[in-house]
């Protein structure tokens, strides 16, 4: 173990406890093993909760100013330039957090679904398009930013992939950067049908896109694609033809021109 890491964990006074566990257990461990044990203890989240001791942990990342404890700063502020969100990094409990998922990915590179086999990003680009260009560019921003120490961890970025998406999704910040497709629904059938269409075009593309629908009173000017059940003059703007019930190659008419108005 490096000399860094061994001094933060000198600067916590808890760690004084793994000694007497050691000598009360009569077990054998050596210094490093009690260092490497302390790391697992507290990177995979085995004290969460305890107020203590994860106070205890950040203040000594903070005092040190260590890759994790700059990496968590780094994304404070790209988050604050990007989404005019702030943070809480004076809370020592949710730094704990923050700095704990960065050095657990220090144990592990690439894939982190060791189970399945299976790519988050992958995923998120094939499922929510949207998120993941917003991800690609907090990628961005969060390199362009960070020092040396920092970029070698953000070189690892399938193993924090998933916790920077968390952080996003539980503070809602996707909303923030996910600019709405405006679409007018104008035909000649009555209200009714016009919010079930509504309605299954969110059923179908909701977990992709965000929308905001109009009525047939609203300019064609002012909205992004037209939908309608017969021919009308849109100018410039998109019109695609659905049937009364739309039919499958309506529906992938309508998945395509979405994709094309965000992309």
């Amino acid at each position: 173990m490096k000399i860094a890491k061994k001094q933060i964990i000198d600067n916590d006074p808890n760690f004084d406890l793994m000694w007497q566990w050691n000598k009360k257990g009569e077990l054998t461990l050596n210094q490093d093993e009690l260092y490497f044990l302390y790391q697992v203890i507290y990177v995979f989240g085995i004290i969460d909760g305890n107020p203590n001791y994860e106070n205890r942990y950040g203040l000594a990342h903070q005092k040190n100013q260590t890759h994790a404890y700059q990496a968590v700063m780094n994304l404070a502020l790209v988050i604050k330039k990007t989404f005019n969100f702030q943070l809480a990094t004076t809370d020592l409990e949710l730094m704990f957090n923050f700095i704990a998922f960065h050095e657990r990915s220090t144990f592990f590179y690439g894939n982190s679904d060791v189970f399945f086999n299976r790519s988050y990003i992958t995923e998120l680009r094939e499922e929510h398009p949207r998120k993941y260009q917003i991800m690609q560019k907090l990628k961005e921003q969060l390199v362009k930013h960070s020092n040396q120490s920092v970029t070698n961890l953000l070189a690892n970025w399938e193993q924090l992939f998933l916790n920077y998406y968390f952080i996003l999704d539980y503070y809602d910040l996707f909303a923030k950067k996910v600019t709405p497709v405006k679409i007018l629904v104008q035909d000649d059938l009555h209200h009714t049908h016009r919010l079930w269409l509504m309605n299954k075009i969110r059923a179908y593309f909701g977990h992709s896109f965000a929308f905001e629908f109009y009525d047939y009173k609203t300019p064609v000017s002012k909205v992004d694609l037209v939908i309608s059940n017969y021919y009308i003059d849109t100018k410039d703007c998109p019109l695609i033809l659905m049937k009364n019930l739309p039919t499958e190659r309506n529906w992938r008419q309508l998945g395509a021109m979405l994709y094309h108005l965000t992309k």
